[in-house]
């Protein structure tokens, strides 16, 4: 499936994260459901600079995914957890319509039966897989550091 690779960067840094792809994708993705199949932060904390600790299922969802347990999310918890995270390093998140089976495991990221899959990789960009054109232009909108690639491969 094609995949966008996205690498804007602000200062040698990504400039963005998990929560601006969710911003721009919502209108495509809200209604689908959702699989955390790797979940690495590099840094934990609410980006709204609130005080304390992430809760507690944040830090469980990444133990389990180190563990290598597949974890059905929605899309608000999806949206929820964004915000706790100021940069990841790695996370490979995959979307799938309502009603198909329940995923297990991933092993092929260009598989038909996945709507979405996006990944971080090595806090040196994100890749958006999707044979959504719409979803695409939209990523392509509002990202400047952008490669189109034929298809994407599982990166870590």
């Amino acid at each position: 499936m094609p995949t966008l690779e996205i690498f804007d960067k602000r200062n040698g840094f990504l400039s963005f994260d998990l929560g601006d792809l969710l911003e721009v994708i919502a209108p495509f993705a809200s209604h689908l459901d959702w699989y955390v199949v790797q979940f690495e932060p590099a840094v934990l904390g609410r980006q709204d600079k609130a005080k304390g600790s992430p809760p507690s299922w944040v830090t469980e969802l990444w133990q389990k995914s180190e563990a290598g347990v597949v974890q059905a999310v929605s899309w608000k918890r999806l949206k929820e957890l964004s915000a706790h995270i100021t940069q990841t390093m790695n996370a490979l998140l995959v979307a799938i319509d309502p009603g198909t089976p329940a995923l297990s495991s991933v092993l092929n990221p260009n598989d038909e039966c996945y709507r979405l899959v996006i990944q971080a990789v090595d806090t040196s960009f994100w890749a958006v897989t999707t044979h959504d054109e719409n979803v695409l232009q939209a990523l392509k909108a509002r990202f400047t550091d952008v490669k189109l690639q034929p298809a994407t491969q599982r990166y870590f």
